[in-house]
């Protein structure tokens, strides 16, 4: 795994191999995890009922094709631990195909929840995003019931946009953070 600039509170992304997507086919395969997925319309791979998605090693270089080394389009990374290395989540973000905007990802795998990696993570995923001179907002859109993840929005400065369907947009502006 090759890691990136940049810690905070004992947290530092790491980007994988094609080789290391294990974890990756280990959360998505964890029901616990991937809760938060349930109940969308089914897809070849897709469990409705668990939130669960297959990820088998035959998919593992084309997706890392589709996602590695992408900025500013897209980009992803392990959330891993700075003292042994050990991945606790993933976060992402990727074009919204507004102007400038992108949309986040973050996921802390079940195990690793309630741990307080949820808001350093969010903010090294963040903190990568504005490195990126084109990017100017975030935006994350999640169940406005996910109570701990609007909290950790917040404190990182997102505003609420809108809730519609029992769905929360946050946004985060370039120009309303002050240090990232």
């Amino acid at each position: 795994m090759r890691q990136l600039d940049g810690k905070r509170q004992g947290l530092v992304l790491c980007v994988p191999e094609c080789s290391e997507l294990r974890f990756r086919q280990e959360m998505m395969a964890d029901a616990e995890t991937m809760s938060y997925n349930k109940g969308y319309a089914p897809f070849p791979g897709y469990d409705p009922v668990t939130g669960c998605i297959d990820f088998p090693e035959d998919r593992w270089a084309d997706w890392h094709c589709r996602w590695i080394d992408r900025e500013p389009e897209r980009f992803y990374a392990y959330l891993c631990r700075e003292s042994d290395g050990v991945p606790v989540g993933e976060v992402n973000y990727h074009a919204s195909g507004e102007e400038g905007v992108c949309e986040i990802g973050i996921v802390l795998h079940a195990p690793f929840r309630g741990m307080g990696y949820g808001g350093p993570g969010l903010w090294l995923l963040c903190a990568r995003a504005f490195l990126q001179p084109g990017i100017r907002a975030l935006r994350n859109e999640f169940e406005s019931t996910r109570l701990s993840a609007l909290r950790i929005h917040q404190r990182m400065g997102f505003v609420v946009e809108g809730e519609q369907n029992g769905l929360v947009t946050l946004q985060l502006n370039r120009c309303d953070v002050e240090s990232i």
